[in-house]
């Protein structure tokens, strides 16, 4: 169970608690450390713990009101949609070893083309053996400035940020999260965006420009204009309050003309699953559902608006079942927070080998 943080629900109450011991069996979806919390706590998880969701005779409200559902002649295919993170699990591309002698001494080079998100780049370093201590040369490209940038301060981050931990965790948020907390954004302010200005002082003409972190270096090719966006993605324009952000990503979620596609998400889930998914398609924030998100309360310009925005469709549905979350097993979307985490982390490791 490394890794797994252990809080007690109730203690988003502002209750100090001890580490949690037991989950709620109902749901099993939180976590108390006492048997008080858990009763204390009755009056607020009740909505969750006994929702219509959590039946297993819920039905969508197309079928309970014998229409025809709003996707239904929508078609097959949708070229127009864009995933923010993709529609296919993130693989390792290379299998090292299972195709290689990993202990012989070629360095690899590797070609992302037309990466959209880096989590198959992430995955594919990531799982690199620990034998392996060659250099990894790699070239990813993308014609969306919009995602273009985000992997751009994502690799910063792993980068400029020296501590593991706090990087792991910021560039999980500043990846999924669609509010950061303070730490987060001051983390940008005083890691990521001075390299960016860096950038635009030193190569205002050429388009280019290299940053050098020890051993690693990353390299990037922009337009002109794309340079000056990029430091867009680091600050939140005036005006844009937690607050409007919220408002505007509610107004979209809960939209009248979404419901029928939100009932087909939430109809082949478990039922605990589906609380899952309401959570996070409410806040947009990969946390354990008994994590307290009060601090994430600035907007993340790294993520921009989609509709189809699920972080849950780019990694390995399997893969992420199979992630403890420790005793609150109905935890989809925990589980899926420690797995990412995991990978950044074996992604950190693979560079500092």
């Amino acid at each position: 169970m490394s890794g797994v943080e252990l809080l007690c629900a109730h203690q988003n109450e502002g209750i100090t608690c001890n580490e949690a011991k037991f989950t709620c069996t109902g749901c099993r979806l939180v976590h108390y450390c006492r048997p008080k919390c858990q009763q204390d706590h009755w009056a607020k998880h009740k909505a969750n713990c006994k929702s219509p969701y959590m039946k297993k005779s819920w039905k969508p409200l197309w079928y309970v009101q014998g229409r025809d559902a709003a996707f239904e002649d929508q078609g097959f295919l949708n070229l127009e949609v864009k995933y923010l993170w993709g529609n296919t699990p993130a693989i390792d591309i290379l299998v090292l070893e299972k195709h290689e002698d990993v202990s012989n001494n070629k360095d690899l080079h590797i070609l992302f083309a037309a990466s959209s998100d880096i989590r198959n780049l992430r995955m594919t370093i990531a799982s690199l053996p620990i034998e392996y201590r060659q250099t990894v040369n790699i070239t990813a490209n993308d014609l969306d400035t919009n995602v273009t940038a985000r992997n751009v301060i994502l690799l910063l981050i792993a980068f400029a940020v020296e501590e593991p931990g706090e990087a792991v965790d910021c560039k999980l948020h500043v990846w999924f999260a669609a509010q950061l907390t303070r730490s987060h954004f001051e983390l940008l302010d005083s890691k990521i965006r001075p390299l960016n200005q860096e950038a635009l002082i030193q190569s205002p003409y050429n388009r280019i420009h290299t940053w050098n972190f020890g051993n690693h270096s990353v390299w990037l090719t922009l337009t002109q204009s794309a340079w000056s966006s990029m430091l867009d993605r680091l600050q939140v324009p005036d005006g844009l309050t937690s607050s409007k952000a919220r408002n505007v990503r509610g107004k979209i979620a809960r939209a009248e003309s979404r419901v029928d596609y939100l009932d087909r998400g939430l109809f082949d889930l478990p039922p605990a699953h589906r609380m899952g998914l309401l959570k996070y398609r409410n806040d947009s924030i990969i946390l354990p559902f008994d994590h307290p998100r009060s601090e994430f309360i600035i907007p993340n310009l790294a993520r921009y608006r989609s509709l189809f925005a699920d972080a849950l469709r780019c990694w390995a549905h399997k893969n992420v079942l199979s992630t403890s979350s420790g005793l609150a097993s109905n935890d989809l979307y925990g589980k899926l927070c420690y797995h990412v985490k995991d990978v950044l982390r074996r992604f950190v490791a693979a560079y500092l080998r």
